[in-house]
């Protein structure tokens, strides 16, 4: 299941995902993301230039990496 959510305001006291995607993974322009690792991207990985990706921990692409944007591996 894929989708994007849009949230004003979130309020958690834990947040989880997968730890593989089985498809491409696009950061959306002018947006930032956040993922915790070790995280497997089977396909593509897209940062576009207006976009950032911060990982925490490692991450691994079999497919093309294309980051104009910012990558962060921490």
């Amino acid at each position: 299941m894929s989708g994007t959510l849009y949230v004003d305001n979130l309020q958690s006291k834990l947040m989880m995902h997968d730890t593989t995607y089985s498809d491409d993974l696009t950061i959306t322009e002018n947006f930032s993301a956040l993922l915790v690792g070790p995280i497997t991207v089977s396909g593509n990985l897209t940062v576009p230039t207006t976009s950032n990706l911060t990982v925490f921990n490692s991450i691994s692409v079999t497919g093309d990496v294309n980051v104009t944007g910012t990558l962060d591996i921490r």
